[in-house]
């Protein structure tokens, strides 16, 4: 559910970096009241890989911003939820959370991405988007809450994933291939990719970064990528790109001036720092789109379980890792069209009144988390 949240808000435009609903941590708040915060905590993480996968953000500028601030978020709600005497309403732990997330993403933004202060204008911006969205999702997770407890509403539907046709599909779907590229292991391309990633984090060179797309053309070409989807990818980041390319060359005052517009100073050192900014983003993302492209979602999922047998000794299981991202692969397409039957059940008119919006949403996760609740997987047991 959370996975199908988390896919379906990335299709609704966010003109601030980073500020969206939320909707993916009603899931997180519902999960650490019912079921505790090593759930939540598990949930959080697993929902953002997987998501990202499915997305092809792997890695990608925003797979790092998600993944920093729903882990930090996490950790703040579960903290308050379980300090004694503190007495925080679900609301109010929501807003918290929603905070620590907006500020943990301007950090991280700011520390492997960004690296100028220029970055922090946002801060205002997000703190505000971060109360209105934590007390949406706060309501809406209480009332979900509620009632759960109440058993207010019983699952009527009971979905048959085997005849369910799904109208979804990941915009990073693997697309099967008999090229070099794809025929190497998840594990060798995660490792490349973490490999190429830190060389485009550490690097400030325009130099090297033009190298750094010739070696990621001619991966594509040996993947027998087409160019729209090169320019696909170039588009669903290009607003953040540019907004953290522009930010050097606003607020670099001083340096070798080249032109003046009105009250606005473009130095030459202003204009080199803002392309490096641009142009890491952009590797990131086209990197991630490759490796998602040519990588079979479940095999990522293997390989991500191997790498993660190391921790077995602190209780994280690589084999659970693995079970859960093949039986949610298969239940994403099936709980999409859940999703989208209810909301038309529910009528997009309703919708529309903003001040009805917190009753909408929370008829709609309460439908949605009884129903999928009723979902049988193959290979997995019926609840």
């Amino acid at each position: 559910m959370a996975c199908v949240l988390q896919i379906a808000e990335s299709l609704i435009p966010h003109p601030v970096p980073g500020l969206r609903l939320g909707l993916a941590n009603v899931i997180t708040l519902i999960t650490l009241v019912t079921m505790g915060f090593s759930s939540a905590m598990e949930i959080t993480v697993l929902r953002t890989i997987l998501g990202s996968f499915l997305t092809g953000t792997f890695m990608g500028p925003g797979f790092v911003l998600s993944f920093a601030g729903g882990v930090a978020s996490t950790c703040a709600m579960g903290l308050l939820y379980y300090v004694p005497g503190l007495g925080m309403s679900i609301v109010g732990i929501s807003i918290a959370g929603a905070l620590v997330h907006n500020f943990v993403q301007i950090c991280a933004a700011y520390l492997i991405l960004v690296r100028h202060p220029g970055v922090f204008v946002f801060v205002p911006w997000l703190c505000i988007g971060a109360v209105i969205m934590g007390w949406l999702t706060g309501v809406v997770a209480g009332n979900v809450c509620y009632a759960l407890q109440e058993g207010s509403i019983s699952p009527d539907l009971r979905q048959d994933p085997v005849a369910s046709q799904s109208s979804f599909q990941g915009r990073g779907c693997y697309v099967p291939g008999g090229s070099f590229v794809h025929g190497l292991s998840a594990g060798m391309k995660i490792i490349s990719l973490i490999i190429i990633s830190l060389a485009v984090l550490l690097l400030s060179d325009m130099v090297a970064y033009a190298w750094i797309l010739l070696l990621m053309l001619g991966i594509a070409a040996a993947a027998q990528t087409p160019l729209s989807f090169l320019v696909l990818t170039v588009r669903r980041y290009i607003f953040l790109a540019v907004m953290a390319g522009f930010l050097p060359v606003f607020v670099n005052a001083t340096g070798h001036d080249i032109f003046h517009i009105g009250f606005l100073n473009f130095t030459r050192e202003g204009l080199v720092a803002g392309g490096v900014l641009f142009s890491r983003i952009m590797l990131l993302a086209l990197f991630s789109a490759l490796l998602a492209r040519t990588t079979a979602p479940w095999d990522l999922g293997k390989a991500l379980g191997e790498g993660l047998k190391p921790f077995k000794a602190v209780g994280i299981s690589g084999e659970r890792v693995a079970s859960v991202f093949s039986v949610s692969w298969m239940a994403i397409p099936v709980f999409w069209d859940i999703s989208r039957n209810i909301i038309r059940s529910l009528g997009w008119g309703r919708f529309k009144d903003i001040r009805a919006i917190p009753e909408v949403l929370s008829e709609f996760m309460t439908k949605f988390y009884m129903e999928a609740s009723a979902v049988v997987i193959p290979g997995k047991e019926a609840p």
